[in-house]
């Protein structure tokens, strides 16, 4: 007797090639890259509170702009290179911090980015995401910049930083009401671990993750799916609301492109319980 019954088998081939990569991204069409499990009632519509801004980002050496021409197109700027518009998301859990999501289509290996503004500082946090890490073609890598946007603000701050004020605590997010919900352990200022309990089995998972903090009370986790497919997840948490919006980015379980956004509704849980 065993209880293989009660675990996911979890093994992906992680030896795909480059060309395979690209074959993906090639073949996938917008909408299947779009299609998220975790989309669900607490994902909020996406915003248009920053249609007519344009974003001027400068910091760790680099000067990004967005031109924010419709609620989900966009023209970004990078270090003097205008590239084409592209459909965008931006979503907001507050009204005050935005989470903007796009890709660089003309990129190879495709890249991706995600600007975390806070409206109330104007400082800010761009996540550059690339497929394709030393390791491995399909696992994403990423580099953080914290800068500030230009502009008149109400009030000052730091910049966005790296902290362990997560570690120690534990989340479960529920992205649909009896459905489906991921239990989060910030387990180290480097690692994470998550839990899921369905029908169908059990799961257990240990990832590389890094936390940037926003302000006392809202934070940016962000985590690559290193013993999976090597999707990188990003989330943008409320704390006190206990409400993330989040996006995705990679080669996703079916071999597919993933780009997409979604929210959750959080509860706090004591560290040491894993399941129910």
């Amino acid at each position: 007797m065993n209880n293989d019954s009660k675990r996911w088998y979890r093994k992906w081939n992680l030896d795909i090639t480059p060309e395979e990569v690209q074959k993906i991204v090639d073949t996938t069409t917008p909408e299947e890259s779009r299609t998220n499990q975790l989309r669900g009632p607490y994902t909020p519509p996406d915003s248009d509170a920053l249609v007519g801004c344009v974003l001027e980002f400068e910091g760790e050496g680099h000067r990004l702009e967005w031109k924010m021409l419709e609620k989900n197109l966009l023209q970004l700027t990078e270090d003097g290179l205008t590239y084409e518009p592209v459909f965008c998301q931006v979503l907001t859990n507050n009204g005050v911090t935005f989470l903007v999501h796009h890709l660089i289509p003309e990129a190879m290996p495709l890249r991706c980015v995600d600007l975390v503004i806070d409206m109330a500082t104007g400082n800010a946090t761009a996540v550059l995401a690339q497929l394709g890490t030393e390791h491995s073609a399909r696992d994403v890598s990423r580099e953080f910049l914290f800068g500030r946007i230009s502009g008149n603000f109400p009030e000052e701050g730091p910049l966005h930083a790296f902290t362990s004020d997560m570690v120690g605590k534990a989340i479960v997010w529920t992205y649909h009401d009896g459905e489906y919900e991921v239990r989060h352990v910030y387990s180290t200022n480097y690692y994470y671990t998550y839990t899921m309990q369905v029908p169908e089995g059990c799961w257990v998972a240990s990832n590389p993750a890094d936390y940037v903090k926003i302000n006392d009370h809202t934070y940016i986790f962000s985590f690559v799916e290193e013993r999976q497919p090597g999707v990188q997840g990003l989330f943008l948490m409320d704390l006190e609301k206990l409400h993330d919006v989040g996006a995705c980015f990679g080669v996703d379980a079916r071999e597919k492109l993933i780009s997409t956004c979604f929210g959750a509704v959080g509860k706090e849980m004591p560290m040491y319980q894993v399941f129910k």
